[in-house]
């Protein structure tokens, strides 16, 4: 029904007559909001879908079996040949090398309106808002379009094409001071190297902004353990913001550390920016020593962002084993698989401390 100019008094009455079936999918594990965002129907239906969800996060992000949630579905509709009549085939043609130009030409909201591209955004962004703040108020909220797409499961040319038409919001700060980059930096299970580098080249000195905690985008990538290439993306731009401190002293080298990053993210960090092995906390503690600290404790993350719950029984277990495999090496190859991994980190950072680099082949 919603696939087509679907009245909403008529959706108000089967919706209360059975709610359940807002969030209802079929065997493509499609929900009504896919046939609402392909079809005809009007905004307000959405709208009133939306409002009538516990979740509209969820309901928004929930994939069908193709692995697309409705925004990607939607999106890509646009720009794919659909079966047509013979009779139609140049009005489809036509369709899709205006919704091309559209997204590669328009620079504002103005750009697109009374297109299918204008039609599809009035109703996206319904599904963005929905989604990044989890609510059904709409009109209750100063939101901000460059801060819902990225912190929104969507494909990565959507998130330029928002971008561009929403200039206003690139550089923009929300509550807490995060510019869009820092909320992309915050999901890097949905947002990767792709989608960072646009969000970077739209408006790149959001790179080097602290929030209001101090935390420039690379330090929240990097506590959020975002892989190598995401982080590349970031250091490429600005390899100085390895460097920045955040409210408690500590910079994303440090931070990385504290995580129990791996070798090479410590590395390319490292080749980045070597000065940042230098500074030290609030609390006056160096890298080295932080990495000393992990090793000897057996703690394997520091921050509040683990995965996991810490075990204090395992991480004194450890710490102990570690110690004591300290004491007693005779040599690099009697270490344990931890403690190496420790000392090939703790290299790594005396390298960079007295040379200025940890790359081969050293200074003399």
């Amino acid at each position: 029904f919603c696939d087509r100019v679907a009245s909403v008094d008529i959706v108000r009455d089967m919706i209360g007559l059975y709610p359940e079936a807002i969030a209802k999918k079929n065997r493509r594990g499609d929900t009504p909001l896919y046939f609402a965002m392909s079809g005809a129907c009007d905004v307000e239906v959405l709208r009133f879908m939306l409002e009538n969800t516990d979740s509209p996060r969820e309901l928004v992000e929930s994939k069908n079996k193709s692995e697309e949630n409705v925004l990607t579905y939607s999106w890509t509709l646009l720009f794919t040949k659909q079966l047509v009549a013979a009779e139609d085939h140049d009005a489809e043609e036509a369709r899709l090398q205006k919704n091309t130009q559209l997204v590669l030409g328009a620079t504002s909201q103005s750009d697109i309106y009374g297109s299918q591209l204008g039609k599809w955004w009035e109703k996206a962004r319904l599904l963005l808002c929905a989604a990044y703040y989890n609510t059904t108020k709409f009109d209750d909220i100063d939101w901000s379009a460059a801060h819902a797409v990225v912190g929104t499961d969507c494909h990565s040319s959507m998130v330029n094409f928002i971008l561009q038409i929403h200039p206003e919001d690139v550089g923009s700060i929300d509550e807490n001071g995060n510019t869009p980059l820092h909320i992309s930096a915050m999901r890097p299970d949905i947002v990767g190297a792709e989608t960072t580098e646009i969000v970077i080249k739209a408006h790149p000195p959001p790179a080097l902004v602290r929030n209001d905690n101090g935390y420039t985008p690379l330090a929240i990538a990097c506590s959020n353990r975002a892989p190598i290439d995401t982080l590349q993306v970031f250091l490429n731009a600005n390899p100085e913001a390895v460097a920045i401190q955040n409210n408690e002293g500590q910079t994303s080298l440090f931070i990385s550390i504290l995580i129990g990053c791996s070798i090479d993210v410590l590395r390319i960090l490292l080749e980045a920016c070597p000065d940042a092995v230098h500074i030290r906390d609030k609390n006056g503690m160096s890298p080295i020593s932080l990495a000393w600290l992990m090793l000897t404790t057996g703690i394997e993350d520091l921050t509040n962002n683990s995965t996991k719950p810490r075990n204090r029984g395992e991480e004194l277990r450890r710490g102990k084993s570690n110690r004591l495999t300290l004491a007693t090496a005779k040599s690099y190859s009697s270490l344990t698989k931890d403690v190496r991994l420790w000392i090939e980190k703790i290299d790594l950072l005396l390298r960079a401390f007295y040379h200025g680099t940890v790359k081969e082949p050293l200074p003399n």
